[in-house]
């Protein structure tokens, strides 16, 4: 039985290609020949296999699906709504005007072998309170020794993504760790304060305070409660203000980073002190003030224009539409 490889171009009556060689097998039986083809077979089946992997089973990972949580109920008029929440976003919009409070929650359980987390819900003299947290303590974990010793990389974390309907006339205080804080809508002052997450605040008619450490904190005022002060504070993060377009504000900011404004603005700069940069302007007759502060961020003021009252040009009558019945 000749088995041997011979160069490309021979001429075999039957021959199997690999590369630039040519397999004779017009010298092996059939039964052999049937057997060598069986076995080419399982062995490309068992390369492709091994390149993609058999794919892995559902919940392999150990990680549950999305849970939706949702709770109804009410709050004293006038008193406030707080949420806290250091395991994800906390987004607010406007719930009403009869005292109804409404929690939509969305729990993602990431680490199965920790206490699972749940929102909480308390009455208080203060109002309501909302609260995310586990549902026992965790032990911390053991110290390492040695200074050779590296941690361990960090592991997706256990997360609960809340919204919050808030009824009119009850402020809102809402913190968060890293997750984003936005309050839209709302008829109540509001106040929000995060360490590293982002903020944003649009369409609020109450008196708005924000504070971050590192996070950017986005605001478009709607019209001005009256004189309080409103504040807006970060250590490092930018602050972007958008005053609306009929204000009657006193601006002063302060930063070393950029000043950004279509206002008219006075700067004081001192080089040597942080933040190096003051800026004072006044819109209109400048009775309320408004702050923002952050050491190191830039600083974006700007104010919408005012569109003003429809007015339709003299000497030009609107075209007629024309009519395309029966055409």
């Amino acid at each position: 039985m000749d088995g041997r490889f011979y160069p490309a171009g021979a001429g075999p009556l039957e021959s199997f290609a690999a590369g630039g060689w040519k397999l004779r097998l017009d010298k092996f039986s059939n039964s052999l020949k049937t057997t060598l083809f069986a076995a080419l077979l399982a062995g490309l089946a068992a390369m492709a296999l091994g390149a993609e992997g058999p794919a892995a089973p559902q919940g392999a990972t150990g990680a549950a699906e999305p849970e939706r949580w949702d709770w109804t109920g009410s709050v004293a008029a006038g008193k406030a709504v707080r949420v806290e929440n250091p395991w994800g976003d906390v987004r607010a919009r406007f719930g009403g005007y009869e005292g109804g409070v409404e929690i939509h929650a969305v729990l993602q359980r990431l680490q199965p072998g920790l206490p699972p987390l749940q929102v909480f819900t308390e009455t208080t003299a203060a109002g309501l309170v909302i609260r995310v947290a586990r549902t026992a303590e965790v032990p911390p974990e053991p110290a390492r020794s040695g200074v050779r010793d590296v941690a361990p990389p960090k592991a997706p974390a256990d997360r609960v993504d809340l919204v919050v309907r808030v009824p009119k006339g009850s402020p809102l205080q809402a913190s968060t760790r890293a997750g984003t804080l936005e309050a839209k809508g709302l008829q109540s002052d509001v106040a929000l304060e995060s360490e590293s997450g982002a903020i944003s605040v649009r369409e609020v008619r109450g008196f708005v305070r924000t504070r971050n450490v590192y996070g950017a904190t986005e605001v478009v005022l709607g019209p001005f409660p009256g004189a309080p002060e409103q504040t807006f504070d970060s250590l490092t993060g930018d602050i972007s203000v958008t005053l609306p377009p009929r204000a009657n504000c006193t601006v002063r900011a302060k930063t070393s980073g950029w000043i950004t404004t279509d206002i008219s603005l006075r700067i004081v700069r001192r080089p040597k002190e942080e933040p190096s940069k003051t800026a004072v302007g006044r819109v209109g007759p400048g009775a309320s003030p408004v702050t923002i502060r952050t050491r190191r961020g830039n600083v974006q003021i700007l104010q919408m224009e005012d569109p003003g009252p429809h007015r339709v040009a003299p000497g030009r009558p609107e075209s007629p539409v024309p009519d395309t019945d029966g055409e």
